[in-house]
């Protein structure tokens, strides 16, 4: 049985709509140039923190993402967050 999930076109454009506010509205405007950021859920947000120049310390807890992570050079805390 063929579990992909079904997006239709008007979810994509919405997400991609809001995809492209995010970019606009926040991170255009958040200065982390030459910070230490903790981002919790690693992931995109943590190769656009530090495409923004930030160093940033990876929160999450999918094991999955520990090669990506590291890889990235990001130092990784593997645990639920509360």
């Amino acid at each position: 049985m063929d579990q992909t999930p079904n997006i239709s076109r008007t979810h994509l454009d919405e997400y991609l709509g809001e995809e492209g506010r995010v970019n606009r509205e926040i991170w255009s405007v958040i200065g982390v140039r030459g910070k230490t950021v903790i981002d919790v859920g690693a992931g995109e947000s943590t190769k656009k923190l530090r495409e923004l120049g930030a160093t940033v310390i990876a929160v999450d807890n999918d094991p999955e993402k520990v090669k990506e992570i590291v890889e990235m050079g990001v130092p990784l805390i593997l645990c639920d967050f509360l």
